[in-house]
């Protein structure tokens, strides 16, 4: 006699013993979805705390403890009550200049102006313990520090921009610290969306559509002011004086009221030029300045002024190629705010640049047209532009292996 064992309530079994592998796979799935979430958070958090580290090494050059400071501010607002991105007291935090032992930065990061941000952070998960695990060790890496800028027209307050203006920097990027009056049919063009930080009025337009930017920075912050000669200009026989009535040729030194009173060349050998005087001409003159050879011409003290008037200037204008001022062709004090007129009156001028004019601290005046192929960078407090400019503007510089600017980015 055949007996037939019963089979009732095993699909019940297997069912329960699903629903126990399921539901693990479910809480496991869960913690490792918020392990990842965790993981994007200290992520964004320690690109925050890099990058800040990196600005006060680009502004003040700061020692350890205070990049540890500067860091930790992005990093305790991470984990404050009204931020909530992190759990208080539970990152476990590695700040470091790249060149430290122990740091893990790749070339060409590998050095003092680079800085390495770890964060750890240990979480128990919701279901881990139950499961018998240890818990979750999510771990982000950032390296912010100072690299190359793609800025080629830069000020830090706002720009005066006339009727049928044209401002081509069509291969990097244009920065506005303040308001843009923008006259009728007047363009710029730009490689990135225009950073303006006040406020656009007039008819002109920007190509791409401007966007707001919360600060401008000068980035050349880094670059120091050239030593002058002790006691120039401030008295006779304590610089040079000249009237241009013929070309002329002079080498590198202190120069400090210089005038043109006819037609005529001056031409610049290659060298540092300090100007401590006037720079000026005739209206009814002829200008050329020659200055093509490698020149660093430094505008100082109280009374260094160049304007030009002009109504046909010429200048050729090249940086020196080596040297702490490389790619930096003018620079003015950044205490000298007289203002810096190229071909004030002109209508034919012309103004070849292959490097960066730095004015920190002034206005710069630009009539008719300041032309680049490779390398044209300004930089100025204000910039006014008038009579029907072209500006061409790059930031190539192949001759300086790259801009001399400088900003704050993240590099790893």
């Amino acid at each position: 006699m055949t007996r037939h064992t019963s089979e009732r309530g095993s699909v019940l079994i297997l069912v329960a013993l699903c629903m126990t592998l399921f539901i693990g796979v479910a809480a496991l799935a869960m913690d490792a979805s918020y392990g990842f979430d965790l993981r994007n958070r200290l992520s964004a958090v320690a690109d925050s705390a890099a990058l800040s580290a990196a600005w006060e090494i680009y502004r003040n050059n700061g020692d350890q403890s205070v990049l540890e400071a500067f860091a930790n501010r992005e990093v305790d607002n991470a984990m404050s009550s009204a931020t909530r991105l992190l759990q208080a007291n539970t990152v476990t935090r590695t700040i470091r200049r790249c060149d430290d032992a122990g740091a893990t930065c790749t070339n060409p990061y590998d050095t003092n102006r680079y800085v390495e941000v770890i964060l750890e952070q240990q979480s128990a998960g919701f279901f881990a313990p139950a499961l018998n695990f240890v818990g979750l060790y999510p771990r982000a890496r950032a390296v912010a520090g100072i690299s190359k800028s793609n800025d080629c027209f830069v000020t830090f307050q706002g720009i005066g921009w006339g009727s049928g203006n044209r401002l081509d920097a069509a291969n990097c990027g244009i920065e506005i610290g303040g308001d843009s009056a923008l006259g009728s049919g007047s363009q710029l063009i730009s490689s990135t969306p225009v950073g303006v930080l006040g406020a656009t009025t007039g008819g002109g337009t920007y190509s791409p559509a401007a966007m707001r930017i919360p600060l401008v920075t000068d980035p050349l912050a880094l670059l120091a002011e050239p030593s002058v000669p002790a006691n120039s200009c401030t008295g006779p026989g304590t610089g040079t004086d000249l009237t241009i009535s013929g070309d002329t040729s002079i080498p590198e030194g202190t120069y400090c009221n210089v005038h043109w009173n006819s037609n005529a060349t001056l031409t610049l050998a290659p060298g540092t030029y300090y100007i401590g005087g006037l720079w000026d001409d005739s209206p009814s003159v002829d200008v050329r300045i020659d200055a093509s050879a490698g020149v660093l011409i430094y505008v100082f003290g109280p009374n260094g002024q160049l304007r030009f008037s002009s109504n046909n200037l010429r200048v050729e204008l090249s940086a020196m190629t080596t040297g702490p001022y490389a790619g930096i062709a003018m620079f003015q004090a950044r205490d000298n705010h007289n203002a810096a007129d190229f071909a004030r009156n002109g209508t034919s001028s012309r103004v070849v640049v292959n490097g960066a004019l730095y004015f920190p601290g002034a206005a710069l005046g630009v009539k008719d047209q300041i032309l680049a192929s490779d390398c044209g960078i300004l930089v100025a407090n204000t910039i006014e532009v008038t009579n029907g400019a072209q500006i061409d503007l790059a930031d190539e510089c192949s001759a300086y292996s790259g801009s001399p600017l400088l900003t704050v980015a993240l590099a790893e």
